[in-house]
């Protein structure tokens, strides 16, 4: 084999070894693609890459992630005042019956 022959055999080989380092295919589909387009590392590389992608299945789209709980404005407006109102309500009701405690009996007919 004479010196042109062995480094056109070289330079095919860095071709080759730098199609798998980039794309990660077998050595035979590096081969394929880069005889295909004339050892053009770039050529190959781009309709390598094309015709990945158009082979690949769309991936699914990510699971939304789970969010707070956030209630509407206005349902939260409501269940803080039904909540004030509760409030309110337990403070009277408590005020009653301790007056109700510290009150003197009332004695029927003593008026």
């Amino acid at each position: 084999m004479d010196d042109g022959a062995k480094e056109a055999k070289e330079k095919e080989s860095q071709l080759i070894d730098a199609f798998l380092e980039i794309s990660s295919s077998s050595r035979s589909v590096a081969v394929f693609f880069l005889e295909s387009h004339n050892w053009d590392l770039d050529a190959a590389l781009s309709a390598f890459l094309d015709n990945d992608s158009a082979h690949r299945s769309p991936s699914p789209a990510p699971a939304p992630l789970p969010l707070p709980l956030i209630l509407p404005l206005p349902l939260t407006l409501l269940l803080l005042l039904l909540l004030l109102l509760l409030l309110r309500l337990s403070r009277n009701l408590s005020r009653r019956i301790s007056r109700r405690r510290r009150a003197p009996a009332r004695r029927p007919g003593t008026d």
